[in-house]
């Protein structure tokens, strides 16, 4: 028998985690649904790859991550990931 990677629960938004930022409600991808190359650039410390994760510059969630102090968003990177029992890599400058 072939296993079949099934990741796919988008219909039914299993796959979205839940923020609030100033007031508005967000949804991003759920960490543990991140491809190879998105979890590459998160665990590899890439800190513009992270906010992007969370929305491309130039978008509203996007330039709103931007603004808060890293610190603020540093938990908010934490609690995204250990949503998904995940944890996040130490960057190479840390």
């Amino acid at each position: 028998m072939v296993y079949k990677v099934s990741y796919d629960k988008k219909s039914i938004d299993q796959d979205k985690f839940e923020f609030e930022l100033d007031g508005k409600t967000y949804k991003i991808k759920k960490a543990k649904y991140l491809n190879g190359r998105e979890a590459l650039a998160l665990v590899g410390g890439n800190l513009d790859a992270t906010y992007n994760l969370f929305g491309e510059e130039g978008t509203e969630l996007g330039d709103a991550v931007r603004e808060v102090p890293i610190d603020a968003f540093r938990d908010l990177v934490n609690a995204w990931a250990e949503d998904s029992d995940m944890t996040t890599g130490e960057s190479q400058a840390s």
